[in-house]
């Protein structure tokens, strides 16, 4: 920015047609930080025009886009000077205003001056990180060693730094992930089988995003069935506060059902693996009611049913299920595709599990339905 030739007279620099708010208002309107350089007063015949130094200073506090100010320490052209040493009143203004170590201020007599930022660092110790509340930078002290920052919406800078330990039960009540490498063996999960040829065991990897894959057999049985789950009252929906119950399961069926093999495949929160559940919140694909998804709660076996509107596939999906304030919100491939807040079970006697598992109803034919991984996450209230 060039202030010269012009009016020495404040307003016009700050509110000139290329004056200082100008550039401000054009820094901020980019959100781009702003950096003002070679700026001086001047000094050409009489008086020192010290009261720049502090209007100046006044005007960058309001103006907080401006990360970085360069005085031009030197003498300049037309027998100006900027040396900050013409007036005994200029270095104690500068001294006081913008030094970032008080008593001292430049004396080179060539080139420009880096003075830093353009208002005093808020920042006093090492590890200190400088953070924002709604008005104003501020300064968030270092936490102690093994902390780590987190977000906290209470806070006035939306952040604290907390103590986590992977192993701490008052913070993360129970995780939980399988990716099956050796099919269930030594995990969580336990099958339920029935019918002749049914079966759940390790099987290989259908492309290079799944490691390690369990695959479910009905069978040749007309009702044959294979499921895989915890136990059926391990997990249970919070009452009230912040108790949260994460859910991840990626999988796929061999085929899409069909008039010769038609079955019914159910995967999330289960208490049940051959039949509905009495309690939980799941997904569930029906053909003969639709060739969609369908989101599920279970409370002592009355339902809420939502289609999603997403059509079933033979592709490798992630479904998720969030239990959260008396609210279920289902996901697919990471988008939101329900909500329910009714008929979902809580407290100890409505108690249910994890789990995923084919039913066949119709045919003959063997049926498939791989699972590549189950990933759970339950939380307390803090």
């Amino acid at each position: 920015m060039t202030a010269y030739p012009g009016s020495a007279d404040w307003t016009w620099v700050q509110g000139g047609t290329w004056g200082l708010d100008a550039f401000a208002d054009f820094a901020t309107d980019h959100g781009k930080p702003m950096r003002i350089c070679e700026w001086g007063v001047g000094q050409g015949g009489s008086g020192s025009n010290v009261g720049i130094f502090y209007q100046f200073k006044d005007w960058l506090e309001d103006h907080t886009v401006v990360r970085e100010i360069i005085y031009f320490h030197m003498n300049g052209l037309n027998n100006v000077n900027y040396r900050l040493g013409n007036y005994s009143d200029w270095q104690f203004a500068f001294r006081t205003n913008f030094s970032n170590t008080p008593g001292r201020w430049p004396q080179s007599s060539q080139g420009s001056y880096k003075i830093g930022s353009a208002s005093a660092s808020v920042l006093t110790t090492k590890g200190d990180l400088l953070t924002r509340t709604s008005t104003a930078d501020a300064r968030l002290a270092v936490g102690t060693d093994e902390q780590v920052l987190m977000a906290d919406s209470s806070q006035t800078s939306g952040l604290r730094w907390a103590s986590v330990d992977p192993f701490d039960l008052a913070t993360s009540r129970s995780v939980l992930i399988e990716d099956f490498f050796n099919g269930i063996s030594g995990t969580a999960f336990s099958s339920a089988l029935s019918g002749t040829g049914t079966a759940a065991g390790a099987t290989a990897p259908f492309s290079q995003t799944e490691s390690g894959v369990v695959q479910l057999a009905t069978g040749s049985t007309a009702a044959g069935s294979a499921f895989i789950g915890t136990a059926a009252t391990s997990i249970i929906f919070g009452t009230a506060g912040n108790h949260e119950r994460k859910l991840r399961i990626r999988c796929a069926p061999g085929t899409l059902s069909n008039a010769t093999d038609e079955y019914v495949i159910r995967l999330g929160f289960v208490d049940a693996g051959t039949a509905e559940a009495v309690d939980g919140a799941y997904f569930e694909y029906d053909r003969t009611v639709s060739a969609n998804w369908y989101a599920v709660t279970a409370n002592n076996s009355v339902r809420t049913k939502t289609d999603t509107g997403v059509a079933v596939t033979t592709n490798f999906t992630t479904f998720g299920i969030t239990v959260l304030n008396n609210v279920a919100t289902y996901t697919i491939a990471g988008t939101q595709v329900a909500s329910i807040n009714t008929n979902l079970p809580q407290g100890t006697s409505r108690a249910t599990g994890i789990g995923a598992g084919i039913l066949k109803t119709v045919g003959t034919g063997v049926l498939y339905f791989r699972i590549d991984f189950i990933a759970y996450r339950g939380t307390a209230a803090r």
